[in-house]
């Protein structure tokens, strides 16, 4: 077959033609030609004929897998390429060539290095045990300096993770590290790779938890997100690991990205329902109105229980009560909000106590009582005084409120969330909400 013919062949499938009518088993002889440019040429038109029609190829998949091994990169990607799409529809091909792949993967051209991946990729997708053998062999690819060979081995071990190939944990420090990596695709893969073993194996990820942290910070919201899930995988093996995390997921929970609000609001959930009262309720008060206006359900469904978790321990915390029970009655009506009755019944009487105890500090005020809110504070100058609430008004933050408990032993609290503070603490800002005192 002439060059000029090849081309034409090229021309013709560029433009979508039928690839059966691409005469495949002339066109593969010209793979054994010595004529560089023809070589080239028959191996770019035999991939084109594969990604337009995987059958068409197939009577000559031997006659690929053979030219595996030619030493020409841009043969030797262009055919890779064509096997990995055999491969997609009889797996077995790339297992009856795996050890070529394998040796792919060490070629000096980055394209031949690529397609062998995907190819491999294609292979671990079906059959993931398939590359146990040959786990040590592809775990130095996480480092190829080109990005979508990293992008792709994190994919590959991210297949045979979900089969518990614990040799893919090796790769674990490399994930870890990509996530500073300026590609973002790469920085993605990683975290899915992450994902995959946190799932199976969350005590091997929780020592990295500080790295992943950051993650959480990502200008990519389906990072931010997938992040979010990891720190959700990593309470499972240890709460106290996810503690430095708690603030940063509970800004997520007003995060523009849906999926950073869910996989937030359920790290949350998850840590609440063993520590609920280290939970900084302030914060995650302050902001549940707006995470009950997403329109996901599971948020939705998050949200109702955080709302449930915070109002039940101290309901002041919910910065405008009278809108959260308004959208908590609309999600109640809701037949696909699947939540418990009993979880609604609990935030509206919650709720009910801030509006009573509203109405009994009016009744004090109008009796003339004192009350232990933001209308008294203690002078630190001459503790038997208190400043009235228009000169306490005049400064420019609100200082903290103290009151006295049953036992006349001087407590002090925060007047944005209530959150009681330590008197012999000089503290600036509120450990719960961050209020400046």
């Amino acid at each position: 077959m002439e060059l000029s013919q090849l081309r034409l062949l090229a021309a013709e499938l560029n433009n979508e033609n039928v690839a059966s009518s691409v005469p495949v088993g002339d066109v593969a002889e010209v793979l054994s030609f010595q004529q560089t440019s023809k070589v080239r040429t028959a191996a770019y038109v035999l991939r084109l004929t594969a990604e337009q029609d995987i059958s068409a190829v197939q009577p000559i998949e031997h006659t690929l897998t053979q030219q595996l091994r030619t030493e020409d990169p841009i043969v030797r990607s262009e055919l890779t390429h064509a096997v990995a799409l055999v491969g997609q529809r009889d797996y077995n091909v790339l297992k009856q060539n795996i050890n070529k792949l394998i040796n792919g993967l060490d070629a000096t051209d980055s394209r031949v290095r690529l397609q062998s991946a995907e190819a491999l990729l294609n292979l671990a997708e079906k059959s993931p045990e398939s590359l146990s053998p040959y786990i040590n062999k592809i775990l130095p690819r996480v480092n190829d300096n080109h990005p979508y060979v990293r992008m792709t081995v994190f994919q590959l071990l991210s297949s045979c993770e979900k089969s518990d190939i614990t040799q893919t944990t090796e790769a674990i420090p490399e994930a870890v590290s990509a996530l500073s990596h300026g590609n973002e695709s790469i920085r993605i893969n990683a975290l899915y790779f992450l994902t995959e073993v946190a799932q199976i194996h969350p005590e091997d990820v929780a020592s990295h938890t500080d790295s992943i942290r950051t993650a959480l910070c990502d200008p990519v919201g389906e990072i931010r997100g997938q992040a979010a899930y990891i720190i959700t995988e990593i309470a499972n093996s240890d709460l106290m690991h996810i503690e430095s995390s708690l603030n940063r997921l509970v800004e997520l929970l007003t995060d523009p990205e849906t999926l950073a609000r869910q996989n937030g609001s359920h790290a949350l959930l998850k840590y609440g329902q063993e520590r609920p009262r280290a939970l900084p309720i302030g914060q995650i008060g302050s902001r549940l109105s707006k995470l009950l206006e997403t329109d996901i359900v599971a948020v939705q469904r998050n949200a109702i229980y955080l709302a449930s978790t915070v109002i039940s321990q101290k309901p002041s915390v919910v910065r405008n009560p009278d809108t959260v029970e308004s959208q908590v009655r609309q999600l109640r009506a809701d037949p696909v909000v699947d939540v418990e009755e009993s979880v609604f019944d609990q935030i509206f009487e919650g709720l009910s106590d801030i509006e009573s105890e509203k109405k009994a500090d009016t009744d004090r005020a109008a009796n003339g009582k004192e009350t232990y809110d933001t209308a008294h504070s203690f002078d630190s100058n001459n503790p038997n005084q208190t400043l009235d609430k228009e000169s306490e008004s005049n400064s420019e933050t609100d200082t903290k409120v103290f009151y006295s408990t049953e036992e006349n032993e001087l407590k002090t609290m925060c007047p944005s969330c209530d959150a009681d503070l330590d008197p012999n603490e000089d503290a600036k800002f509120c450990p719960e909400c961050g209020h400046k005192l």
